[in-house]
């Protein structure tokens, strides 16, 4: 017995759900969200991280006159001759072995270190790295939020509360708290990996014998 031709393509009716189920899953879901709204289009996409991070730059973009302050950024920054030497092979091997201000993070000495070698003792362009970072952040979080859940202006929603917050202000406004904006970026790149991961339908569940 021959199954009905389908009415628009010509193929039976079996061949023509198959082929349209894969070309659906190979484009991903066509809707936003469970309610029906459309799914943006990548370039009202790009428009909302350009909002995003402008949100995040103008908010903050006045702790560029910034000088500065008497709490940390000496020892971290302005008395530190470590840091103020550079990236050198020296600077970074006592950034990895030395726990200076109590404080054990490599990472952060080393993005410190690059600040003076590209600023100087310059506030401004120190103030301007830890901007870069939360505004980076910002968009980071919302293309996270977007990738793991669908749902477009929710996730918008979220990263601009991210942005605009005022828990944010110490990270963002104080050099010394550079180690919070570095470890938002590694932690927000280590989700998007893991997400990543999950979603390629390599992750498994093991199962016990």
């Amino acid at each position: 017995m021959t199954a009905d031709p389908d009415s628009t393509s010509g193929l039976p009716r079996s061949s023509a759900a198959a082929t349209g189920s894969s070309e659906e899953h190979s484009r991903g879901p066509l809707k936003d969200a469970p309610d029906g709204r459309p799914r943006l289009s990548r370039r009202q996409v790009t428009l909302i991280c350009l909002g995003l991070a402008a949100l995040a730059a103008l908010l903050y973009l006045p702790s560029l006159r910034h000088d500065f302050v008497n709490f940390d950024d000496m020892d971290y920054v302005k008395m530190n001759p470590r840091v103020q030497a550079g990236l050198t092979w020296e600077s970074i091997k006592w950034s990895f072995v030395t726990v200076y201000s109590s404080n054990w993070h490599p990472i952060t000495w080393m993005s410190h270190m690059l600040d003076c070698q590209l600023y100087g003792l310059h506030p401004g362009g120190h103030h301007a790295t830890n901007l870069v970072f939360h505004v980076i952040n910002t968009v980071l979080l919302f293309l996270l939020l977007k990738r793991w859940t669908g749902f477009l202006w929710r996730s918008a929603m979220v990263a601009a509360i991210f942005a605009v917050h005022p828990f944010h202000v110490e990270s963002v406004a104080w050099v010394s708290e550079r180690k919070d904006v570095l470890s938002a970026f590694f932690g927000l790149l280590t989700l998007w990996a893991y997400g990543g991961y999950a979603l390629s339908g390599k992750a498994s569940i093991p199962r016990k014998a």
